[in-house]
């Protein structure tokens, strides 16, 4: 579940029910492999999913939640998956201009 919360005063204005986030962990190896030609190939606007403020990135099937504050599909940040590693990532105008998308580890 998420809260929506006011901004001056914390108080929780609304709730929703979002899908449960996936265990990225698990999901490592799979990003890892491809990253390199999401960089080089771009995403389609079937690969970015903005549900409300949920940003979720689709690949092969497989669903990543990006943000959950998210105001449009321009996004950057990282999340973590797991032994250090993360996923970082720059994506602008809807996947079409993607400035960065790698992972990195974080010793």
């Amino acid at each position: 579940m998420m809260g929506i919360y006011c901004s001056d005063c914390d108080t929780l204005l609304d709730t929703r029910i979002i899908d449960k986030l996936p265990d990225v962990t698990k999901d490592f190896e799979f990003l890892k492999e491809r990253a390199a030609g999401i960089l080089r190939n771009g995403l389609s606007q079937n690969n970015l999913r903005l549900d409300g403020k949920v940003l979720t990135l689709v690949v092969d099937g497989r669903e990543f939640v990006l943000s959950t504050n998210a105001n449009n599909r321009n996004i950057d940040g990282e999340i973590a998956l797991g032994d250090g590693y993360f996923l970082r990532f720059d994506i602008k105008g809807n996947g079409s201009n993607i400035k960065m998308f790698d992972i990195i580890l974080k010793g």
